[in-house]
């Protein structure tokens, strides 16, 4: 039997151009199994949060009422916290100021700046050690009525979700605030 070479290089050629498109099928079909993962970043998951005075301040004060705490913030170039107290059974209105600093552990600290009962200035050590012997605050703000501050421990702040607050800017006067919202894995 007598081979004609045109049969041969015709099935030849159709198995090279058959064995082509296998191949290219194989690689375009077919996952190459490198799948990219997840960076591990940590514990948390960190959110950086930006917000200006005004809405803050509406936070707080909500978060005052839902705790029951009677009083008022307010933020302007400084924080200001305004409630009453019993005196002679009457109320009298007080003011406190304080001068804010972000700390680089992600706290505040609040500097007492006055106290005021009425138009009457009083000793802000005095009036502070009176805050943290009659109030009932939580545990994450701690009161020093010697060096007249009020540090506020952020980390120490719990929330319903697990996550924890750190302070990143709290520059009032050019109304620069930032947070990181740390949320458990």
């Amino acid at each position: 039997m007598k081979r004609n070479p045109w049969k041969i290089a015709f099935f030849a050629l159709a198995s090279v151009v058959v064995a082509f498109v296998l191949v290219l099928s194989f690689f375009l079909f077919v996952p190459d199994g490198r799948v990219p993962k997840p960076e591990k970043t940590g514990k948390t998951i960190d959110l950086r949060v930006e917000t200006n005075k005004a809405d803050l301040t509406a936070l707080i004060n909500r978060y005052l009422r839902e705790e029951k705490i009677k009083g008022k913030v307010l933020l302007n170039d400084e924080v200001v916290y305004y409630g009453t107290v019993g005196v002679f059974s009457e109320k009298m209105q007080y003011k406190m100021t304080f001068k804010p600093k972000a700390l680089k552990n992600g706290d505040l600290v609040l500097k007492q700046k006055s106290v005021s009962l009425g138009s009457i200035h009083l000793p802000v050590s005095y009036i502070l050690k009176f805050v943290k012997t009659t109030y009932h605050l939580p545990k994450w703000v701690i009161i020093q009525p010697g060096e007249k501050l009020v540090y506020v421990q952020l980390q120490n702040m719990k929330l319903e979700n697990g996550a924890k607050v750190k302070v990143n800017e709290f520059d009032l006067q050019h109304d620069d605030i930032s947070f990181t919202l740390g949320f458990p894995k």
